[in-house]
């Protein structure tokens, strides 16, 4: 099967079973999922084969601190805590590793005369794509690893947004010394919410083929996802309507005829040369087997590099704060305009399939007031313009 990955041992014989694991789910699963599956159990080969002496996969001795499973998850603990592994990563190496194990156990390649975990049901509230609450009973390990890293705000992958001010100073920057492919993906960014997955898959007859928002006039729309024509890259396969402002259309339109594009385009391979933003080199700005935007992140550097210069600092700035960014300024939007349901209305147009997702946002812009008189008062006393209450003491 293309693009599936495969796990080999450092003498270079294959790990059957892992690999079987892996073709099994390729045929249920999203190739980037089983990929993500197949980086973890390939960190746990790597584990196995660097403890001294070398562990077996299949090792299950009686005593349950000795085991391979219970031993791994102290290593990805340990590395947890020692800030080498996210805490989102780690718990993701462990689930795909038990699931692993669960497979193998089912399809009796491995029999071990001892329990490899204990097992118990927990019960978790889950929003549908409908916006109605159900719940469901998974059944989880005491080798499970808790992630235990939560953002403050409860936002879309733990990321912040920017002030209106730091997003300003950001695309004067970009557009003073960045490439212009960056200037157009972080006003898309800035501008639409669209996530840089499906920004980077943009088709020029995606641009071209935009319409009129009759609600907006001064916008149009575009479609992306798999149903889209041209299809366009979006997460979970979602399909539906981006309103892009008419101005950032005709700035992109004008990139998609224009001499720097079209001598990418020459570069390109076939299948890429519809895309709108490729690399000076002519390939994509993400690789369509990896998942990864690699080049976007060169160009990510390459700013908080010029900026770090400027005596500015972007070392907190991450692309994804585009989608955050956008996100908080509709909401706040939508929150003022009666009759209407904000959360349903911001969470169609960021694409959300949870309620729970977008109602983060409305308790994040609901602090925000509160955090700021805090910190006000706060810098008062701390710089001494407001007098702290003392206890008046005799003199001796």
């Amino acid at each position: 099967m293309e693009g599936l990955p495969q796990i080999c041992w450092e003498s270079g014989e294959p790990w059957r079973e892992a690999n079987l694991w892996l073709l099994s789910r390729a045929y249920r699963q999203n190739i980037e999922t089983v990929r993500s599956n197949a980086k973890a159990l390939h960190a746990y080969a790597q584990w196995l084969e660097s403890t001294d002496p070398p562990i077996h996969w299949w090792d299950f001795p009686a005593k349950e601190k000795d085991r391979c499973l219970v031993r791994f998850r102290g290593f990805l603990i340990k590395q947890r805590e020692a800030s080498n592994l996210a805490p989102s990563t780690a718990s993701a190496r462990m689930r795909a590793v038990v699931r692993f194990y669960r497979w193998v156990y089912a399809e009796r390649l491995i029999t071990p005369q001892w329990p490899m975990w204990h097992e118990r049901n927990v019960v978790i509230k889950l929003d549908s794509t409908n916006y109605f609450e159900r719940t469901v009973v998974v059944t989880t390990t005491d080798l499970a690893i808790p992630n235990r890293k939560r953002n403050s705000a409860g936002l879309e992958n733990g990321v912040m947004p920017v002030s209106p001010e730091e997003r300003d100073a950001i695309l004067t920057l970009v557009d003073a010394h960045g490439s212009l492919e960056l200037a157009l993906m972080l006003r898309l960014g800035f501008y639409t919410g669209m996530r840089l997955g499906s920004i980077c898959d943009l088709k020029v007859d995606t641009i071209l083929q935009a319409i009129p928002e009759p609600c907006v006039p001064d916008a149009r729309l575009i479609s992306i996802g798999p149903n889209a024509r041209p299809p366009v890259h979006t997460k979970g396969g979602t399909y539906g309507h981006i309103t892009v402002p008419c101005k950032l259309i005709e700035d992109l339109t004008q990139y998609a005829s224009s001499l720097r594009r079209l001598e990418r385009q020459a570069l390109a391979q076939k299948d890429d040369k519809s895309l709108l933003f490729l690399t000076r080199f002519g390939n994509p700005y993400v690789k369509r087997q990896a998942n990864k935007s690699s080049a976007v992140n060169v160009e990510m550097h390459k700013l908080r590099s010029i900026a770090r210069a400027a005596g500015a600092n972007l070392t907190h700035f991450h692309f994804h704060m585009t989608r955050a960014t956008f996100a908080c300024d509709v909401m706040r939007l939508a929150l003022q305009i009666e009759g209407i349901d904000p959360v349903a209305v911001v969470g169609e147009m960021l694409f959300h399939t949870s309620r729970r997702t977008t109602e983060a946002y409305v308790h994040y812009l609901k602090k925000q007031p509160i955090k700021a008189e805090v910190a006000n008062e706060f810098t008062k006393v701390f710089l001494g313009c407001m007098k702290l209450p003392t206890e008046k003491h005799e003199r001796v």
